[in-house]
């Protein structure tokens, strides 16, 4: 048998491989070898050629002749190196390890600083034994050629500079810096304004930052700064009193006070920031008083100057300065003897010139900022609850809620301002009044009640001379306390219809047993949610748990914020009111709330600025007026609130706007309120009897002696706070703030016949509605 022929397998040579790869090594490494010699060969000759470059411009630069007509050219800058060598390393400058460019390796860097260094220890003459000209040569070449960017970069991503140098250089300085008065500056700065002091004690590189004076240091030093002359309240105005009617507390001479104040707005304000109101360096005065700066639990009473003349900054509390403190009420004995006091010493101020800053200054007390209680005080009057019930007006309860009578000083008004001569016969006439009831023999409330009475018959509400004297003329009303009274009673008003419509049963003992759905809940969890009062909706919730609403009326005082909420979104409140089942009595009474609201609102707005336009006051003379009517009309309240509100504010404004050319909010007592919680922030750390001192102490430094050395700790920025919400710009809300249909111009209120007919009722101050609608 034959055999088979074997079968040829194709195979990978890798023998054959290998051999040629070891050859294409071997001529690789031979051709690296070649290449660095030429390479090293090159580095020489292009080393000779530096060197004879060298060489030549040192022997021939200086014996080169010249030519018969010399070509100006430039400068040639001196190098140390030949052009080729130059051109060769602009291939590769020089990097901060910052940058991201990409620089020369360590190796050429080393090299690089070496040749540096060389050079500057020819340039500057050092030698072996010293090198330091070389350094000092190299360090003032920086500091006067380096742009301080690029220095910056250097020092910041460099470790012997920031854990090295800055330290030590640090250290020293931050120790005299913190025995200098600048860092005391800088630490009662600290002490008066909301910095914390450890939030200061920060490294930076290894540095910290100086340390403030210690606590006790500190307190030593402000006691023994000068503040100016206090005298004590106990001394001066109780020593002839009675124990018991004594009290403790501070005040400052008047005269001296308005200089010093004028004095440091003359030089720290520019002179385009001081309003003068056509009467050149007359400083117009705002004084008044108010009670309980530490809480009503906490008897107290304050008095504080300002200046019409900073405008706007008159409603920051850091410019109302205190005259007057005391541990009293605002009608004791104490503090009627500083009014006293006071009342002359105002009289001679006006008659008076001053100068102050090289600048002949007088003073003019143009406003009397207070409350109604506080001015009836002054003005020597009953309290805001008798028949007469107005400092500005000869108005009575009687007449109140009469719509075709008018306020103002114009013969064809109704009700007219008090003249100051009236006050004074009226109150000649009860000291005489007195006298014959004193002899009588009957009880004390009997005599006070004929007092009264006898005032009543005079159509008068004076019973005392005006403390204050004549200045009670001047005062104005206070737009604040107007504002957020208006707001509470209405609101009060929508809380008990609320509580009325939900029809509660006996069985409802607390306010988790109010049903979910009655308009009561609605109302007070829109309160919550949508108006975003929610303290007040828990105060209605205590209120409603504690009486059940049967018999104690609901109180609570609401602050600038809570009326401002109110007026952003009362008609969610009032939404939250309708219901499925109302009559039309109750359907139009919805309407009545939401119509005064929206008046009231759009007289806030205008009455609480700063400034305003004729037109605008034109339109706040409407909007009071409206409300006031419609308050009458159909709610049936008018209370003193209501009446000032429809009547003064609209006066007032214009005889303000007539005198300053600004708004209503200049008489605001808004800075003064925010006054009472930096006295109380003041009063920390101090005792009963002696609070006051350090209260006056703390205010002078933070207000005037810091500020006169350049730490402003005044931040007070105008608030930009409006009473219109910024929703009623949209398409889909209607002015009122009722959300609307996007092709509708109002919401279903506004366009409502009730609220025509309410509007109408309003504007020809009759009924032009059906009487069945408000009974």
């Amino acid at each position: 048998m034959a055999r088979r022929k074997a079968t040829v397998y194709s195979r990978f040579n890798v023998a054959t491989f290998m051999q040629g790869k070891k050859r294409l090594r071997d001529e690789t490494a031979k051709t690296h070898r070649i290449l660095a010699r030429q390479k090293a060969k090159l580095s020489k000759l292009i080393r000779k050629v530096d060197e004879v470059s060298e060489d030549i411009e040192e022997l021939g630069g200086e014996h080169l002749p010249q030519a018969c007509t010399p070509v100006p050219q430039k400068p040639k800058e001196k190098s140390f190196l030949s052009t080729q060598s130059v051109k060769a390393r602009q291939q590769h400058p020089t990097v901060l390890h910052s940058d991201d460019q990409k620089g020369p390796c360590a190796t050429v860097a080393t090299k690089r600083r070496t040749e540096t260094f060389q050079a500057a220890k020819e340039i500057h003459g050092a030698d072996v034994n010293n090198i330091t000209p070389a350094q000092v040569g190299l360090l003032s070449t920086v500091e006067k050629r380096c742009p301080t960017k690029i220095l910056v970069d250097l020092m910041s991503n460099s470790k012997k500079f920031s854990k090295k140098v800055f330290p030590k250089l640090y250290k020293a300085t931050a120790e005299k810096c913190e025995d200098s008065d600048m860092n005391m500056l800088r630490s009662v700065s600290v002490f008066y304004s909301k910095k914390k002091p450890k939030t200061t004690r920060i490294k930076v590189m290894l540095c910290p930052l100086p340390r403030l004076v210690p606590y006790n240091k500190l307190i030593k030093f402000l006691n023994e700064t000068d503040i100016g002359a206090l005298y004590s309240v106990r001394e001066s105005l109780c020593s002839d009193l009675e124990p018991e009617e004594q009290v403790d507390g501070c005040y400052r001479n008047l005269t001296e006070c308005l200089i010093r104040i004028a004095s440091f707005y003359l030089s720290t304000l520019k002179a385009e920031d001081l309003d003068w109101f056509g009467e050149p360096n007359t400083f117009q005065v705002a004084i008044g008083g108010d009670g309980a700066p530490f809480g009503k639990y906490d008897q107290s009473c304050a008095w504080l100057i300002s200046f019409l003349n900073v405008g706007h900054r008159i409603l920051s509390n850091e410019d109302n300065f205190l005259v007057f403190g005391s541990n009293c009420s605002e009608q004791s004995t104490a503090a009627k003897r500083y009014i006293a006091m006071i009342s002359k010493e105002i009289e001679q101020i006006e008659k008076s010139s001053f100068t102050v800053n090289n600048t002949f200054i007088k003073f003019k007390f143009s406003e009397l900022p207070n409350d109604m209680k506080m001015l009836a005080f002054l003005g020597g009057e009953l309290s805001c609850s008798a028949k007469y019930f107005s400092t500005f007006a000869s108005i009575s309860t009687d007449d109140m809620c009469d719509v075709s009578k008018t306020f103002g000083p114009e013969p064809h008004n109704d009700f007219k301002p008090w003249s100051y001569n009236q006050r004074l016969a009226v109150a000649k006439k009860v000291v005489d009044f007195k006298d014959k009831v004193n002899k009588k023999q009957i009880a004390v409330q009997t005599k006070r009640s004929k007092v009264t009475t006898f005032i009543t018959s005079n159509k008068s509400r004076q019973e005392f001379e005006p403390l204050i004297g004549k200045l009670i003329e001047r005062a104005h009303v206070d737009p604040l306390h107007l504002k957020n009274n208006a707001c509470q009673l209405i609101h009060k008003v929508m809380l008990h219809e609320a509580i009325q419509k939900s029809s509660l049963g006996s069985n409802v003992v607390n306010f988790s047993g109010v049903p979910r759905g009655s308009p009561f809940s609605k109302f007070v969890h829109v309160l919550k949610s949508k108006c975003q009062l929610s303290r007040l909706a828990n105060k209605v919730i205590r209120w409603f748990n504690e009486t059940k609403a049967d018999g104690k009326y609901f109180e609570y005082r609401l602050t600038g914020r809570d009326s401002r909420m109110y007026l952003h979104n009362f008609m969610y409140l009032v939404e939250s009111l309708e219901s499925a089942t109302d009559s039309a009595r109750q359907t139009f009474r919805l309407h009545t709330f939401a119509f005064v609201s929206l008046q009231l609102r759009n007289a806030v707005s205008l009455f609480c600025r700063m400034f305003f336009t004729d037109s605008q006051l034109q339109e706040l003379t409407t909007y009071c007026t409206n409300y006031f009517r419609a308050c009458s009309l159909f709610l049936g309240r008018v209370t003193p609130t209501v009446w000032h509100l429809g009547h003064v504010v609209p006066v007032h404004a214009k005889d303000v706007s007539s005198k300053y050319g600004k708004g209503l909010a200049i008489t605001s007592m808004e800075g003064r309120e925010a006054k009472h919680i930096a006295i109380s922030r003041y009063s920390k750390n101090t005792n009963h009897g002696m609070r006051w001192q350090q209260i006056f102490c703390h205010e002078f430094l933070s207000l005037i002696w810091l500020r006169e050395r350049g730490y402003n700790l005044d931040n007070y920025i105008p608030s930009k706070e409006q009473y219109v919400p910024n929703r009623v710009t949209l398409s889909t809300f209607c002015f009122c703030g009722s959300p609307k249909q996007y092709v509708s111009d109002t919401c279903d209120y506004c366009s409502h016949p009730y609220r025509q007919a309410i509007l109408l009722s309003c504007q020809s101050g009759k009924l032009s509605v059906d009487k069945k609608l408000l009974h």
